[in-house]
Protein backbone atom coordinates (compact mmCIF):
# COMPACT_ATOMS: atom_id res chain seq x y z
CA UNK A 1 0.00 0.00 0.00
CA UNK A 2 1.00 3.32 -0.58
CA UNK A 3 -0.25 7.09 -0.31
CA UNK A 4 -2.89 7.77 -2.86
CA UNK A 5 -4.02 10.95 -2.47
CA UNK A 6 -3.54 14.78 -2.10
CA UNK A 7 -4.49 16.85 0.37
CA UNK A 8 -4.90 20.35 -0.55
CA UNK A 9 -5.68 24.25 0.56
CA UNK A 10 -8.38 25.83 -2.00
CA UNK A 11 -6.92 28.39 -3.50
CA UNK A 12 -10.87 30.20 -3.13
CA UNK A 13 -9.36 33.68 -2.64
CA UNK A 14 -6.87 33.48 -4.87
CA UNK A 15 -7.05 35.16 -8.53
CA UNK A 16 -3.92 33.80 -10.17
CA UNK A 17 -3.62 30.35 -9.49
CA UNK A 18 -0.68 28.68 -7.90
CA UNK A 19 1.22 30.31 -5.29
CA UNK A 20 4.94 30.57 -4.82
CA UNK A 21 5.14 27.51 -2.54
CA UNK A 22 4.34 25.71 -5.70
CA UNK A 23 6.16 26.91 -8.23
CA UNK A 24 9.05 24.62 -7.66
CA UNK A 25 9.30 21.13 -8.26
CA UNK A 26 10.91 18.89 -5.48
CA UNK A 27 14.14 17.03 -5.78
CA UNK A 28 12.64 13.96 -6.55
CA UNK A 29 9.66 15.11 -8.24
CA UNK A 30 7.77 12.96 -5.39
CA UNK A 31 6.32 10.71 -7.50
CA UNK A 32 3.12 9.05 -6.11
CA UNK A 33 4.57 5.12 -6.39
CA UNK A 34 4.66 2.57 -4.03
CA UNK A 35 7.30 2.76 -1.61
CA UNK A 36 10.57 0.12 -0.59
CA UNK A 37 9.90 -2.89 1.54
CA UNK A 38 8.68 -2.21 4.74
CA UNK A 39 7.30 1.45 3.96
CA UNK A 40 3.42 0.37 3.71
CA UNK A 41 0.90 0.87 5.52
CA UNK A 42 -1.96 -1.37 6.50
CA UNK A 43 -5.78 -1.99 6.48
CA UNK A 44 -8.10 -4.78 6.99
CA UNK A 45 -11.30 -6.65 6.43
CA UNK A 46 -12.29 -6.50 10.32
CA UNK A 47 -14.91 -4.17 11.77
CA UNK A 48 -13.96 -1.08 13.08
CA UNK A 49 -15.70 -2.21 16.54
CA UNK A 50 -13.41 -5.54 16.90
CA UNK A 51 -10.70 -3.55 16.66
CA UNK A 52 -11.52 -1.32 19.16
CA UNK A 53 -10.90 -1.75 22.87
CA UNK A 54 -13.84 -1.23 25.55
CA UNK A 55 -11.89 1.46 27.57
CA UNK A 56 -13.18 3.05 24.59
CA UNK A 57 -16.96 3.95 23.90
CA UNK A 58 -16.16 5.78 20.55
CA UNK A 59 -14.54 4.52 17.66
CA UNK A 60 -13.85 8.06 16.46
CA UNK A 61 -13.88 12.12 18.05
CA UNK A 62 -15.52 14.79 16.94
CA UNK A 63 -13.89 18.63 17.55
CA UNK A 64 -15.20 22.08 16.81
CA UNK A 65 -13.04 23.57 13.60
CA UNK A 66 -12.05 26.72 13.47
CA UNK A 67 -14.35 29.11 11.80
CA UNK A 68 -14.07 32.97 10.82
CA UNK A 69 -15.36 35.50 8.47
CA UNK A 70 -11.56 37.01 8.11
CA UNK A 71 -10.23 35.28 5.31
CA UNK A 72 -6.87 36.25 6.36
CA UNK A 73 -4.22 34.88 6.85
CA UNK A 74 -5.36 31.37 4.97
CA UNK A 75 -2.46 29.41 6.02
CA UNK A 76 0.85 29.53 7.58
CA UNK A 77 3.96 27.18 7.17
CA UNK A 78 6.85 27.26 9.71
CA UNK A 79 10.07 24.92 8.65
CA UNK A 80 12.06 23.30 11.04
CA UNK A 81 15.52 21.28 12.29
CA UNK A 82 16.01 18.83 14.64
CA UNK A 83 18.83 16.48 16.28
CA UNK A 84 17.18 12.75 15.96
CA UNK A 85 19.44 10.03 17.68
CA UNK A 86 19.76 7.61 15.29
CA UNK A 87 18.42 4.78 17.39
CA UNK A 88 17.43 4.97 21.13
CA UNK A 89 20.95 4.26 22.40
CA UNK A 90 22.57 6.51 20.43
CA UNK A 91 23.67 9.82 22.39
CA UNK A 92 26.40 11.44 19.76
CA UNK A 93 25.43 10.01 16.74
CA UNK A 94 22.24 12.51 15.92
CA UNK A 95 20.10 13.15 12.60
CA UNK A 96 20.15 16.44 10.98
CA UNK A 97 16.03 15.93 9.96
CA UNK A 98 14.01 18.73 8.21
CA UNK A 99 10.45 19.18 7.78
CA UNK A 100 8.02 21.70 8.09
CA UNK A 101 4.28 22.27 9.72
CA UNK A 102 1.66 24.14 8.17
CA UNK A 103 -1.32 25.72 10.14
CA UNK A 104 -4.58 25.89 8.43
CA UNK A 105 -7.50 28.38 8.88
CA UNK A 106 -11.20 28.36 8.48
CA UNK A 107 -10.61 24.39 7.37
CA UNK A 108 -14.09 23.94 6.30
CA UNK A 109 -13.56 26.57 3.95
CA UNK A 110 -10.44 25.83 2.60
CA UNK A 111 -9.57 22.15 3.23
CA UNK A 112 -10.01 19.30 0.44
CA UNK A 113 -8.84 16.12 0.02
CA UNK A 114 -7.69 16.53 -3.76
CA UNK A 115 -7.24 12.86 -6.37
CA UNK A 116 -3.79 12.94 -7.12
CA UNK A 117 -4.24 9.81 -9.98
CA UNK A 118 -5.40 10.11 -13.36
CA UNK A 119 -9.20 8.97 -13.30
CA UNK A 120 -9.59 8.68 -9.63
CA UNK A 121 -9.40 5.69 -7.40
CA UNK A 122 -10.12 3.49 -10.44
CA UNK A 123 -7.27 5.32 -12.63
CA UNK A 124 -4.42 3.19 -12.05
CA UNK A 125 -1.77 6.42 -13.04
CA UNK A 126 0.07 7.44 -10.55
CA UNK A 127 0.82 11.40 -11.22
CA UNK A 128 3.40 13.22 -8.93
CA UNK A 129 1.97 15.42 -6.68
CA UNK A 130 3.17 18.95 -8.35
CA UNK A 131 1.38 17.67 -11.22
CA UNK A 132 -1.58 16.72 -9.38
CA UNK A 133 -1.59 20.16 -7.05
CA UNK A 134 -1.30 22.21 -9.84
CA UNK A 135 -4.27 20.95 -11.59
CA UNK A 136 -6.41 21.57 -8.47
CA UNK A 137 -4.87 24.61 -8.23
CA UNK A 138 -3.96 24.05 -4.27
CA UNK A 139 -2.29 27.09 -2.44
CA UNK A 140 -0.89 24.24 -0.12
CA UNK A 141 0.02 20.38 -0.67
CA UNK A 142 0.90 17.71 1.06
CA UNK A 143 0.56 13.69 0.52
CA UNK A 144 -1.65 11.68 2.40
CA UNK A 145 -3.99 8.61 2.04
CA UNK A 146 -2.96 4.72 0.60
CA UNK A 147 -3.01 2.65 -2.31
CA UNK A 148 -2.75 -0.65 -3.23
CA UNK A 149 0.55 -1.10 -5.07
CA UNK A 150 -0.92 -4.01 -7.49
CA UNK A 151 -3.50 -2.80 -8.30
CA UNK A 152 -2.99 0.82 -7.48
CA UNK A 153 -6.50 1.48 -6.60
CA UNK A 154 -7.37 3.31 -3.05
CA UNK A 155 -7.55 1.84 -0.19
CA UNK A 156 -9.78 3.02 3.30
CA UNK A 157 -12.47 5.81 2.98
CA UNK A 158 -12.65 8.86 0.80
CA UNK A 159 -14.53 11.63 -0.03
CA UNK A 160 -13.37 14.24 -1.93
CA UNK A 161 -15.55 17.51 -2.13
CA UNK A 162 -18.47 15.66 -0.94
CA UNK A 163 -18.03 12.90 -3.87
CA UNK A 164 -17.22 9.64 -2.68
CA UNK A 165 -14.46 7.90 -4.33
CA UNK A 166 -14.16 4.74 -2.03
CA UNK A 167 -15.55 3.32 0.61
CA UNK A 168 -14.10 0.51 2.86
CA UNK A 169 -14.87 -0.79 6.62
CA UNK A 170 -11.46 0.08 6.95
CA UNK A 171 -9.64 -0.29 10.38
CA UNK A 172 -7.15 1.85 10.06
CA UNK A 173 -7.54 5.72 11.61
CA UNK A 174 -8.96 8.84 9.35
CA UNK A 175 -9.28 12.30 9.34
CA UNK A 176 -12.06 14.47 7.45
CA UNK A 177 -14.01 17.46 7.95
CA UNK A 178 -18.06 17.47 8.09
CA UNK A 179 -20.85 19.53 6.23
CA UNK A 180 -21.36 21.01 9.33
CA UNK A 181 -17.09 22.04 9.84
CA UNK A 182 -16.66 19.80 12.42
CA UNK A 183 -13.46 17.59 12.45
CA UNK A 184 -13.62 14.04 12.67
CA UNK A 185 -10.61 12.02 13.44
CA UNK A 186 -10.48 8.29 14.30
CA UNK A 187 -12.06 5.09 12.89
CA UNK A 188 -15.01 5.68 10.61
CA UNK A 189 -17.38 2.18 9.93
CA UNK A 190 -19.66 1.84 7.30
CA UNK A 191 -22.20 2.68 9.48
CA UNK A 192 -21.01 6.09 10.55
CA UNK A 193 -20.26 6.88 6.70
CA UNK A 194 -24.21 6.64 5.67
CA UNK A 195 -24.93 8.57 8.76
CA UNK A 196 -22.36 11.40 9.18
CA UNK A 197 -22.03 13.96 5.80
CA UNK A 198 -18.32 13.95 5.20
CA UNK A 199 -17.22 16.71 2.72
CA UNK A 200 -13.51 15.16 2.67
CA UNK A 201 -12.46 12.47 4.37
CA UNK A 202 -8.70 10.87 4.00
CA UNK A 203 -7.26 7.33 5.22
CA UNK A 204 -3.99 6.88 6.92
CA UNK A 205 -2.28 4.64 9.06
CA UNK A 206 -1.86 4.93 13.31
CA UNK A 207 -3.61 7.45 15.13
CA UNK A 208 -0.57 9.54 16.91
CA UNK A 209 -2.62 11.61 19.55
CA UNK A 210 -5.97 11.26 21.05
CA UNK A 211 -7.04 14.19 23.11
CA UNK A 212 -3.59 15.23 23.37
CA UNK A 213 -2.22 12.00 24.90
CA UNK A 214 0.17 9.53 22.74
CA UNK A 215 -2.34 7.24 20.90
CA UNK A 216 1.13 5.34 19.47
CA UNK A 217 0.94 2.11 20.96
CA UNK A 218 -2.95 1.77 21.59
CA UNK A 219 -3.00 1.66 17.44
CA UNK A 220 -0.34 -0.42 16.46
CA UNK A 221 -2.04 -3.06 18.94
CA UNK A 222 -5.26 -2.24 17.46
CA UNK A 223 -4.50 -1.38 13.66
CA UNK A 224 -4.68 -4.44 11.45
CA UNK A 225 -1.98 -5.55 9.48
CA UNK A 226 -3.98 -8.02 7.31
CA UNK A 227 -2.97 -7.09 3.79
CA UNK A 228 0.41 -5.90 4.95
CA UNK A 229 2.69 -6.07 2.20
CA UNK A 230 6.30 -5.74 3.62
CA UNK A 231 7.22 -5.75 7.29
CA UNK A 232 4.99 -5.31 10.31
CA UNK A 233 2.88 -2.27 11.49
CA UNK A 234 5.70 -1.65 14.50
CA UNK A 235 8.29 -1.48 12.10
CA UNK A 236 6.62 1.07 10.18
CA UNK A 237 5.60 3.20 13.50
CA UNK A 238 9.19 2.94 15.12
CA UNK A 239 11.38 3.34 11.83
CA UNK A 240 13.39 6.43 11.16
CA UNK A 241 11.60 8.09 7.94
CA UNK A 242 10.12 10.28 5.88
CA UNK A 243 6.08 10.78 7.27
CA UNK A 244 3.54 13.10 6.70
CA UNK A 245 0.80 14.15 9.57
CA UNK A 246 -2.47 15.83 9.60
CA UNK A 247 -4.40 16.56 12.61
CA UNK A 248 -5.79 20.15 14.62
CA UNK A 249 -5.07 21.61 17.95
CA UNK A 250 -7.42 23.29 20.24
CA UNK A 251 -8.17 26.71 18.48
CA UNK A 252 -9.39 24.26 15.80
CA UNK A 253 -6.98 25.14 13.18
CA UNK A 254 -5.87 21.85 11.14
CA UNK A 255 -1.99 21.28 11.16
CA UNK A 256 -0.31 19.63 8.11
CA UNK A 257 3.26 17.97 8.96
CA UNK A 258 5.68 16.94 6.89
CA UNK A 259 9.31 15.60 7.55
CA UNK A 260 11.19 15.39 4.93
CA UNK A 261 14.30 12.76 3.69
CA UNK A 262 14.35 8.85 3.09
CA UNK A 263 14.54 6.29 5.36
Amino acid sequence: MMRAFLICLLPYILANGLASAMEYESLKDDLLSPYPAHHSPVQSSRTTRDIHPLLHNNTYLTYNAHSSENLFPVTNTRYFVSDIALNQWSTYNKNHVYGHVTTIYNPSKTFSVLEATYGGCQGNQLDTSVNAARRGQCFVAQNGGYFNTKTQSCLGNVISRGRTLHTSDATNAHFGILSNGSIVVGYISDADLRRLNFTNLVGGVIWLVRNGTSFVEESVSMESSDTEETGTLRYFSDVQSARTAIGHDKHGWVVLVQVDGQT
